[in-house]
């Protein structure tokens, strides 16, 4: 064997440089690819509106911390039967899109989890809120919903009517997590 023939240290250094430089890069590469295509992927759906049973694959409904509100318990979570999906959605399109809330965005009561038959997904969570004043002993202010899309705030309809929708819907739902 000659001289030329025998490898040098310094090449071989080299090659093994080489070698851990493309280990390493391959995670990199592939987590930055799954991370631009999430961030490319955005939000599914901006308002209520967007959102018609046919295009849903998917509902997951949960509702929580009710005891302040109507003294209810929680409900879910659990995935909406196909016919529910209109009666879920309604209360939410009653709603109006809003700047930014003139007092706190109130108490989390719970949220939606959907899935749309693309396959993209999208969480609305649910608030609500008392207005000031207009309530008795007898009978306290109407809890208003609001609940947020994206960045994206909502304000109307009465609490109760998801609250009403979800527990009606709930009897024919799956559980699930």
């Amino acid at each position: 064997m000659s001289a030329d023939a025998t490898p040098t240290r310094s090449g071989k250094k080299l090659a093994l440089v080489i070698l851990m430089a493309v280990l390493l890069l391959v995670p990199v590469v592939y987590g930055l690819a799954l991370l631009g295509a999430a961030l490319l992927q955005g939000q599914p759906f901006e308002s209520p509106a967007e959102l018609t049973p046919e295009n849903v694959q998917s509902l997951r409904a949960h509702l929580l911390n009710r005891r302040e509100l109507d003294s209810g318990e929680d409900v879910g979570p659990y995935y909406a039967a196909a016919e529910d999906y209109e009666r879920l959605l309604a209360p939410l399109k009653a709603a109006a899109e809003v700047g930014p809330y003139p007092d706190a965005r109130g108490p989390f009561l719970g949220e939606y989890r959907v899935v749309l038959k693309n396959g993209r997904k999208g969480t609305i969570r649910l608030y609500w809120s008392r207005l000031p004043g207009g309530g008795t002993a007898d009978k306290p202010p109407v809890a208003r919903l609001r609940f947020q899309i994206g960045e994206h705030l909502y304000e109307g309809a009465a609490a109760a009517d998801v609250i009403r929708a979800v527990e009606e819907s709930a009897a024919r739902g799956k559980t699930g997590r």
